[in-house]
């Protein structure tokens, strides 16, 4: 049986060198015992020693006796700046490195969730179509079920919304891309100045990014907006999740029981979606003297977020005037947009069962294997 190839990036190093218990130490094993293949960059190993010596010191020597004893193959592939710009958009300039050093080792298979990573995939990195597995986004898989959904009484009584009231979500970017408050505020003053009806604004801030709540503080204590602080955080991690199923409940009833999920343009849009849940996006600044490399019209070069535009799945704002009428048509007038060409384009199928596919994906691939 032919070796698996697996990319090990800092984050397997570093929680193997702290402990002997967990999956990564497991992974690490399973280099050394010859059944998997691991490789490395030197990004990530000098980011795992890095790590360890401003965390936790005294086990660097574990860690190098981890190194000496998987033996992980190092590889390193020659930037194309051409890609390099289209990241810098997407990735923290740290993650640039491990994303080209997880191309340069090529697996034998790739499981995607959708056709458009599938298009992505053979146009980026070499990829054959025989060597892509559709399957969907097992995450999604919660939103096919009603375990974990509670009352919209309950759900608004945890959150201190009230319950006669339609539901505004405003879904953070995170990373401090933008001045993000600034829309909850928009939003807001349009009810204030009885522009638009009345309605609950429960802000979600991004779980992946240190701090990202404390963007929207300056909401505590403000009639009408409650920013949800239920989830948490945990800093040793990569992307500082902690996702629980709590966590993951908490979001399926916060898109299940919203009338409209506000986003400039995340990924938060496809979970709506998946829940039925009307999206509006935007593409337009406050200050209308804003540095450029600080507007939010800078997302929108993305392929993902031109594509996503292009299934006309959500709706779509420009200025604040349209901001203010597709707002008033979804939550006064019930507009409702066809998202089933954003389905079948980005979340493949809606019918819970994604991660049974990558099950029979898996035991295809290890039988083809043996």
């Amino acid at each position: 049986m032919g070796k698996y190839k697996v990319f090990l990036d800092a984050n397997i190093w570093f929680s193997a060198a702290m402990s002997e218990q967990g999956g990564s130490f497991l992974i690490c094993r399973l280099a050394q015992t010859g059944l998997i293949k691991g490789f490395a960059n030197n990004h990530v190993l000098e980011e795992a020693e890095r790590n360890l010596l401003l965390k936790a010191p005294q086990k660097l020597e574990a860690y190098f006796r981890l190194l000496k004893n998987t033996k992980p193959e190092t590889v390193n592939l020659a930037p194309d700046l051409k890609f390099v710009r289209r990241l810098d958009y997407l990735l923290p300039a740290k993650d640039i490195p491990v994303v080209f050093g997880a191309l340069a080792t090529k697996a034998d298979f790739l499981i995607v969730w959708n056709e458009f990573m599938r298009e992505k995939v053979i146009e980026l990195q070499g990829y054959s179509p025989d060597e892509i597995i559709v399957t969907g986004v097992p995450q999604f898989d919660f939103y096919a079920r009603t375990e974990g959904l509670l009352s919209r009484e309950e759900f608004c009584r945890r959150h201190g919304l009230d319950p006669k009231k339609k539901i505004v979500l405003y879904g953070s970017a995170g990373a401090e891309l933008f001045d993000e408050s600034q829309y909850v505020s928009l939003i807001k003053k349009f009810m204030e100045e009885e522009k638009l009806a009345e309605a609950n604004i429960l802000v979600r801030p991004h779980l992946g990014y240190k701090g990202d709540v404390d963007r929207f503080l300056v909401f505590e204590g403000r009639d009408g907006i409650v920013v949800d602080k239920t989830d948490k955080q945990n800093h040793t991690l990569r992307d500082h999740f902690d996702t629980s199923t709590n966590h993951v409940h908490n979001l399926y009833n916060s898109l299940y029981y919203a009338d409209v999920c506000v986003n400039v343009a995340s990924t938060l849009s496809l979970d709506a979606i998946a829940c039925g849940t009307e999206v509006i996006n935007f593409n337009f600044d406050i200050d209308p003297d804003i540095n450029p490399r600080a507007s939010v019209k800078r997302l929108f070069i993305s392929d993902y977020v031109r594509e996503l535009m292009a299934t006309g799945g959500t709706h779509f704002a420009r200025s604040k005037v349209e901001f203010l009428n597709i707002l008033k048509d979804v939550l006064e007038r019930r507009k409702q947009k066809n998202t089933q060409d954003a389905i079948n384009r980005f979340i493949y199928k809606t019918d819970g069962k994604s991660a049974e596919r990558i099950t029979k994906a898996l035991i295809k691939i290890l039988s083809a294997k043996s």
